[in-house]
């Protein structure tokens, strides 16, 4: 029998702790898995994780979650909490992280990170300083060019620029976000840039960008569902362009063939066809096509918000005054953080 000296048993007490140590980063997959390891580097693309002796690296695109070694409990938490959509909860929790306490920079960037994301998630759906919002993002943006969270980061400025009103600044953070290298990303940051163009009027650039999205040859499931609401960006430029009829016609199409489980997509796709129908001057149609929305679709704060904005005209054109009381009264206080509440302000 090999005897153990006492030089070796102190090896084996120093090392061991250090080998626990580098192995306990996770990086969850789309599939909810956990690879452990020790994250050693980061790009907007990509996220390298050493284990056992070998490096892995990971498409952003592909990873749901990251969670560090040493992290601060309240940012475990927080990071869920935004993920459910519990803002104000996570911005608890991180407001008692003492940042000058970690020690690592990689774990100091995912707080800011996720300080500033669930500032401007709050700003944009249920009011807030957005401006404040804006500027921290920025700050993050800048200071962390290789951060994991770069495309992130882009497409919320550009949501932010659209929610104080200035659709042109949101460009240039599309534009951003259509550099990241997967198609699926690319579709997305058409369709926004889309949005921006509708916001100032430009119908046929809208269009045209529609309808590029809706011509690309790639078929996955996000790459399928940018397609679809490509569709409904176009009958909603269409409509605003004259051509209300083929409008509607499009959105009726995507209301019959995909599940009503989908709140965005059917919030999309009912306001669109509510503007088709108030552009053709048929209020009562219009008005119907938004009461889908406020009692039905109400899952996304943008759409539900756009909805009650006609409403509540809608029903001031139609002597119901209660009713529309009612939708201006819900647009201030659920949703003040939007560019419609501040249309009606």
């Amino acid at each position: 029998m090999q005897r153990v000296t006492p030089s070796l048993l102190i090896a084996f007490a120093v090392l061991a702790p250090q080998a626990a140590l580098a192995q306990l980063d996770q990086v969850f997959g789309s599939r909810g898995t956990a690879t452990r390891g020790s994250i050693i580097g980061t790009s907007p693309a990509e996220i390298t994780l050493q284990s056992g002796g070998s490096e892995q690296k990971f498409p952003v695109n592909e990873v749901r979650r990251v969670t560090f070694d040493g992290e601060p409990n309240e940012l475990g938490r927080a990071r869920q909490a935004v993920q459910a959509g519990q803002l104000e909860q996570a911005l608890d929790d991180l407001k008692k992280i003492d940042i000058g306490q970690i020690q690592r920079d990689i774990v100091k960037q995912d707080a800011q990170y996720y300080m500033a994301l669930a500032q401007a998630k709050l700003a944009l759906a249920r009011g807030g300083d957005k401006t404040k919002a804006a500027q921290d993002m920025m700050a993050f943006y800048r200071a962390n060019p290789g951060s994991h969270h770069h495309f992130e980061t882009a497409e919320i400025l550009g949501d932010l620029a659209m929610g104080l009103d200035n659709p042109a600044a949101a460009k240039p953070f599309y534009d951003e976000l259509a550099k990241a290298p997967w198609p699926e990303y690319k579709m997305k940051a058409f369709v926004l840039g889309a949005d921006a163009l509708m916001a100032q009027g430009d119908y046929e650039g809208a269009l045209k960008a529609f309808e590029t999205v809706i011509g690309a040859n790639i078929d996955t499931p996000e790459a399928s569902r940018q397609k679809v609401l490509s569709r409904v960006g176009k009958a909603e430029s269409l409509a605003n362009t004259g051509k209300t009829d083929e409008a509607v016609q499009i959105c009726e199409q995507i209301i019959a063939d995909n599940p009503s489980t989908d709140m965005e997509l059917f919030g999309r796709a009912y306001n669109a066809l509510g503007v088709a129908h108030l552009k053709a001057d048929r209020p009562q149609q219009a008005a119907l096509a938004f009461l889908h929305v406020d009692t039905l679709f109400f899952g996304d704060p943008d759409q539900h918000a756009q909805a009650l904005y006609y409403l509540s005209d809608l029903w001031t054109q139609m002597n119901q005054a209660d009713r529309a009381l009612e939708a201006r009264t819900k647009l201030k206080n659920f949703y003040s953080g939007t560019r419609w509440a501040r249309m009606k302000s």
